[in-house]
């Protein structure tokens, strides 16, 4: 395989000049939060790591190793049943259905802990739906219905009616305690809603007739579920965040003892789903009869998860999360709704009364809404390297008050608008939508087209105004999109708000009416690092980040410190700052290999096809991956310890970690073959690749690559392709031929390769003896690569 590195990493392209948020910087080598002051205000960005399947802690699939494969064929209803509820009475495991192509006739319900339904990949597992599926509930089932038994519905932790204490004390935004009156019967552990009813005065100013909220109920309330982790005196600690500050001054604030119907720990991975069109009983808002029926449904979930799921001509939703925590959608697509006329039809990804949800790699298309939070009951909602494509309506926060929404490298095509405002004026009831949010590091094309060619009101735009009470934060925005302030909506048009400048710096609405709470940084400036806020945030708290999905039954992967050496040489023992690296094994990768590839941010990815290796918690750029044998560059944050802790995971299983010492340098030389010795992988400048058939001349110049030059200036960037200003060792370097030493024109980066290969430019020297293997030798800070590597001289 290390035959074609060099080659290979040709794929990666250079990045813009960079830059970070001043909410976000850069400190002794940590992106930290910071607080600005600025216009008037105080701004921060809110910790968005805890969104997801156990707040982030664990990887999703994680049940007990007890598989019952569907062994059906055709119509697989009530054996898909059969199978859940074998396995859920059990006490949990994995329901396999095999590669090929199914039909569900029905909607199954999964009302268990600890279940995994699995297919064999979304490209793979194909379930048709006829078109006269029934529907138990047109607006909430799924086909796949998770914590709700059908006919009888699970609101789970937001409908809890047992108080057992009130909160004394302010409870700040971010805090992670609650000063109690008495917090004698709680214990740690324990599920736990801390719940303040809307008052009239949040009420009146942010709703009207004729449909005003209802202050002092329960659906419309700051209502949080949280656990537990201990307790001093009458302080109680939590296991996340509050994204909102509650003051008792305002409402009472109970502690409530959490709802015991919520099912936990379930979810569905690896098939597609195709909807033949159907007609329901329901209308629609034109009076027509209108699709039922969502492919997959939460209600009453608490850790859940979709995975590789892809979902075809919908009929009302594709994939809906109702009154559930901490749920992870990921990598999974829905495109093509059959109904977008309105009254909740056609939305393809629906976060509503629930918090903490992470969304992230997905896609949505041809929506009526492709993504959306709805009610204030929803907290803490996380959309991140999404794309979203030729939408009849915005992406947006859609009614009441939700808060700490993270859009976050979000991406728009062909028509499709992010809302995050008042929507008063334009839907009936709707009314205040956005409480608080960040936009990070969003594009879009710019287009008003959809992917018909029809044009899409506030295409490719951005629309941000939250309430009164509230407020937003965008920070980057390098696309086509145009960002309007909304907060004043004197402007004209009204409807649109002030366009925001593209700008380097801070700014806010300047409008004769605008309240100044949206933030603005760097609209329209590439090169925002960190590209995702939330992967770096998730970084910051566990070190290393759970895998995004883990295989229960799988093996661990198997390595040990001798099995780690340069990828150029092979030579081990140690490792240096941005060494390419190899480690030999078992269940390091898939079987059948897969190579380089690039994020969302042009950077090599630090995870492919499932496999990942870390050096102290810091996961690695990844450019080759198999069951033997992996891949990889070094961290620069290596650099200066001495000696780095090394994992390896597959499929969220870890290997034991083992210890390698950190060297300045540990030079390495490519070589033709890929075997670390003979010839070198080198090109004659004068034209072609050296080797006997095609030597260099005494006095030529040739280029050599390697690897394990160690720390640079400029300082290296873990997976950033080399752009100028080209950076160069650290450490003095030197190269010999034929044991002569060479005139060394250029040591550095290798333009357009990833950082970490090195690139030589060197004369041959004029008095050593020719030859068709003349030895080859390259020193950096006195180390010196691997023996036997040869240049061909005439």
């Amino acid at each position: 395989m290390n035959r074609s590195i060099v080659l290979a990493l040709t794929a990666a392209t250079a990045l813009a000049q960079s830059w970070t948020s001043q909410l976000f910087p850069r400190v002794n080598g940590k992106y930290s939060t910071q607080a600005v002051t600025f216009a008037g205000r105080q701004w921060a960005l809110d910790d968005y790591s805890f969104a997801g399947y156990y707040l982030g802690a664990r990887s999703p699939g994680s049940v007990p190793c007890n598989v019952k494969t569907v062994t059906a064929v055709g119509d697989i209803t009530s054996a898909l049943q059969a199978a859940i509820d074998a396995v859920g009475k059990a006490g949990g495991g994995i329901v396999r259905i095999p590669a090929g192509s199914f039909t569900l006739s029905a909607p199954v319900d999964i009302n268990y802990n600890n279940v995994s339904i699995e297919g064999a990949g979304s490209g793979q597992t194909f379930i048709d739906v006829p078109s006269n599926y029934p529907s138990p509930d047109p607006h909430y089932d799924g086909l796949f219905t998770f914590g709700r038994t059908f006919g009888k519905s699970n609101h789970g932790w937001v409908q809890t009616t047992t108080a057992v204490t009130t909160v004394l004390a302010v409870v700040q935004r971010g805090d992670m305690q609650v000063d109690t009156a008495d917090a004698s019967s709680i214990k740690t552990g324990d599920w736990i809603v801390v719940q303040q009813y809307f008052w009239p005065a949040l009420t009146a100013a942010n709703s009207q007739p004729p449909y005003p909220w209802t202050p002092n109920n329960w659906a419309f309330s700051f209502t949080y579920l949280r656990q537990v982790t201990g307790k001093t005196g009458n302080r109680v600690f939590l296991d996340a965040p509050m994204p909102w500050t509650l003051d008792p001054a305002n409402n009472p604030i109970q502690i409530l003892a959490a709802n015991t119907d919520m099912n936990e720990n379930l979810g569905i991975r690896g098939v597609s789903i195709h909807f033949q069109n159907n007609i329901g009983t329901d209308a629609d808002s034109t009076g027509q009869p209108a699709p039922h029926g969502s492919a997959v449904f939460f209600e009453g979930v608490r850790n859940g998860w979709v995975d590789d799921v892809s979902v075809s001509n919908f009929p009302r939703r594709g994939i809906h999360v109702l009154y559930s925590a901490r749920v992870t959608v990921l990598d999974s697509v829905v495109a093509g709704a059959q109904d977008k006329n309105g009254d909740g039809w056609g939305y393809g990804i629906l976060t509503e009364n629930s918090q903490n949800v992470l969304i992230k790699r997905c896609r949505s298309e041809q929506g009526r809404h492709n993504f959306i939070t709805l009610n204030p009951l929803t907290s803490v909602v996380v959309l991140t390297q999404c794309l979203s494509r030729s939408s009849t309506q915005p992406d947006d926060t859609h009614f009441a008050f939700v808060q700490a929404i993270l859009w976050d490298e979000h991406v728009q095509q062909a028509g499709g608008a992010l809302f995050g405002l008042d929507r008063g004026t334009q839907s009936d009831g709707a009314w205040q939508t956005l409480a608080s949010g960040v936009l990070w590091n969003f594009s879009g094309d710019g287009t008003s087209k959809n992917s018909d060619g029809q044009s899409i009101t506030w295409g490719g735009e951005i629309h941000i105004s939250p309430s009164p009470d509230g407020n937003a934060i965008v920070v980057g925005g390098p696309g086509a999109d145009a960002a309007y302030d909304r907060s004043d909506e004197s402007t004209t048009p009204a409807l649109h708000g002030q366009l925001m400048a593209r700008a380097a710096g801070l700014q806010v609405g300047t409008g004769p009416n605008a309240l100044r709470n949206v933030l603005y940084e760097g609209l329209g400036q590439t090169g925002l690092q960190p590209a995702s806020l939330f992967e770096t945030q998730l970084a910051n708290r566990f070190s290393p980040p759970p895998a995004d999905w883990v295989n229960a039954c799988a093996a661990a992967p198997v390595a040990a410190a001798g099995s780690l050496g340069n990828a150029a040489s092979y030579g081990g023992g140690s490792v240096s700052p941005g060494e390419l690296i190899t480690v030999f094994g078992a269940n390091l990768g898939p079987v059948g290999g897969a190579a380089l590839q690039l994020d969302s941010s042009g950077l090599v990815s630090t995870n492919l096809a499932g496999a990942r290796v870390f050096f102290d918690g810091t996961p690695a750029p990844m450019f080759y991956a198999a069951a033997g044998q992996v891949s990889a560059v070094a961290p620069y944050e290596v650099a200066g310890n001495p000696a780095a802790s090394v994992l390896l995971e597959y499929q969220g299983q870890r290997s034991a970690a083992f210890s390698i010492p950190v060297a300045q340098a540990t030079p390495g030389l490519f070589t033709s073959d890929g075997s670390g010795s003979g010839q070198g992988a080198i090109v004659n400048l004068a034209g072609g690749l050296n080797g006997a058939g095609n030597p260099a001349a005494r006095g030529d110049i040739v280029i050599l690559y390697a690897t394990g030059a160690g720390q640079t200036s400029p300082a290296g960037v873990d997976g950033l392709p080399a752009s100028p200003p080209l950076p160069v060792p650290v450490a003095t370097v030197e190269v010999r031929i034929g044991g002569v030493t060479a005139d060394l024109l250029y040591a550095g980066a290798a333009p357009g390769y990833v950082a970490g290969v090195l690139q030589l430019n060197v004369r041959i020297p004029s008095g050593i003896t020719p030859g068709a293997a003349v030895p080859v030798q390259l020193l950096v800070g006195g180390a010196a690569s691997q023996p036997g590597v040869t240049v061909a001289v005439r």
